[in-house]
C-alpha cells in the first residue's frame, strides 16, 4: 500500500497594532534577477477510475476535518476509512457527493465526508472511497503556538514544485483562531446569502476565546497592479464593514500573481508606529490586507504595479516574485508575519511584521460601535 502524508493541505487551508521592520522593501529589490519562468507540470491520472484524485482536508470546527476527493467513477461510495495506524482503519465515516455540468464539460463524482471526533495534535492516517493510496493528516494541536503556511495560485508548474518544496511544516492551524474563507465569484450583497452567513459567523465569535480571526477570498480588495485592477471593488464595499466591526485581524488574497502588503506607517510622539487598513484609509482598527498569489500559476507574474496609484501610499510592500507566507501565531495577542520568496534553493525571507490581535487592543473594541455608527452615517451621506 502506497503512504502519502499532506500535513501540508491542513495547515495551508488555510488551501489566516503591527511592528514593521522592513520599510525599505516597498518596490521590488533591484537586485534580485529573476529566472524565467517554470514549465507546467502534467499528472495525468492513470490508475483506476475509482481512485480518489485531488485530496482536499479542512477543519470543521473544534475536532473534525472534512475530506474532499473527486473520482471519474460515479458509483464510488463517499466513506473515509481512518485510524491511528497505517493500515489500521478503526473508524469510518459516510458524507454527501455532488456533481455539475458547464457548457460542455461534466465533472466526476465530488464527495465531502466529515470525520471525527479527533484527538489534538495526532496523525491519522485515511483511505477514500475504499480504494487506493493511504493519506495521512495531522490534526491541530490543542493550544498556541501555532504556525501556519499561506499560498495562493499555486498552479502546477515547476514554480509551484519550488514553493511547496521551501514550505516545511511541524505545526498545524491551532484551535484559538478563526478562519473565514469567501467566495469572491457568489452574490455578496448586503441580501445574499454569503452576506448573512458571514455576519452570523462573525457575531458568533467569542474573541475572549479566539483571538485571531482571519480572512481568505480570491480577488484582492486592495490591489496596486495593474492585474486584476478594481476587481475586488465591489465585494469590498458590500462587505468590509462586516469585517471592520468584528475587528478581523488579517485578510489573505489571491488572483494577483504576485506579493502585496497593505499597512501605513505612521509617527506618534516622534515614534515609528504602524496602522491597518479601512475604506481605502488608514485605520489602526482595520484589518491587515495581504495579497499572496505568488504560488506558481502558469500565467507566470504580475509585474505592473502602478507607482501613482491612490492606494500606493498605503502598500508598504509590493514584489512581483514567487513564494509563500508564513503566519506564526506566538500568543493570543502576537503573531508574525513572514513572506519568504523562492530565490533559487533557498527561501529568502523578504518580508517580516509583527501584528497585535485586535482583540487585545482596547482603543479598537470600545470605539467598534461608534465607529461603526459613524460609517453609517458617512455612507448616508
Amino acid at each position: 500500500m502506497t503512504r502519502r502524508a499532506d500535513d501540508l493541505l491542513v495547515a495551508g487551508t488555510l488551501v489566516i497594532s503591527i511592528v514593521f521592520f522592513r520599510c525599505a522593501a516597498a518596490v521590488a529589490a533591484t537586485e534580485y534577477v529573476r529566472p524565467p519562468p517554470g514549465r507546467v507540470i502534467f499528472t495525468e491520472h492513470t490508475k483506476p477510475a475509482s481512485h480518489p484524485q485531488q485530496v482536499h482536508v479542512s477543519l470543521v470546527g473544534a475536532n473534525h476535518m472534512r475530506v474532499s476527493w473527486i473520482t471519474e467513477d460515479k458509483h464510488v461510495k463517499s466513506v473515509v476509512e481512518y485510524g491511528k495506524v497505517s493500515g489500521n482503519y478503526t473508524a469510518s465515516a459516510t458524507g454527501e457527493h455532488t456533481s455539475y455540468r458547464y457548457f460542455l464539460y461534466s465533472s466526476g463524482k465530488i464527495h465531502h465526508v466529515k470525520i471525527g471526533p479527533l484527538d489534538p495534535g495526532t496523525v491519522y492516517y485515511y483511505r477514500c472511497g475504499m480504494a487506493g493510496d493511504e493519506f495521512g493528516l495531522r490534526t491541530p494541536p490543542a493550544a498556541l503556538p501555532v504556525e501556519l503556511a499561506v499560498a495562493g495560485d499555486l498552479g502546477q508548474t515547476e514554480w509551484t514544485a519550488s514553493t511547496l518544496s521551501h514550505v516545511r511544516l511541524r505545526r498545524a492551524a491551532g484551535s484559538r483562531r478563526h478562519v473565514v474563507m469567501l467566495g469572491s465569484y457568489a452574490d455578496f450583497n448586503s441580501s445574499s446569502e454569503q452576506y448573512r452567513w458571514l455576519a452570523r459567523d462573525l457575531a458568533a465569535v467569542d474573541r475572549g476565546a479566539t483571538p485571531w480571526v482571519v480572512v481568505l477570498l480570491h480577488a484582492p480588495w486592495y490591489n496596486t497592479n495593474a492585474a486584476h485592477e478594481g476587481e475586488g471593488e465591489a465585494m469590498r464595499k458590500a462587505m468590509e464593514r462586516l469585517l471592520y466591526e468584528a475587528r478581523v485581524d488579517i485578510v489573505f488574497a489571491g488572483h494577483v500573481h504576485a506579493y502585496e502588503r497593505f499597512v501605513s506607517s505612521i509617527l506618534i510622539s516622534a515614534i515609528a508606529r504602524t496602522t491597518r487598513v479601512y475604506n481605502n484609509k488608514a485605520n489602526p482598527c482595520g484589518p491587515v490586507h495581504i495579497t499572496i498569489g505568488d504560488g506558481g500559476n502558469r500565467e507566470g507574474l504580475a509585474f505592473d504595479f502602478r507607482k501613482n496609484h491612490k492606494l500606493a501610499p498605503l502598500s508598504l510592500m509590493r514584489e512581483a516574485s514567487f513564494g509563500h507566507g508564513r503566519l506564526s501565531v506566538v500568543n493570543a495577542t502576537a503573531a508574525r508575519w513572514t513572506w519568504h520568496r523562492n530565490d533559487d534553493a533557498d527561501s529568502t525571507v523578504r518580508d517580516e511584521i509583527w501584528l497585535e490581535s485586535l482583540a487585545a487592543n482596547g482603543a479598537c473594541q470600545q470605539s467598534s460601535s461608534a465607529a461603526a455608527a459613524a460609517d453609517s452615517q458617512n455612507d448616508e451621506l
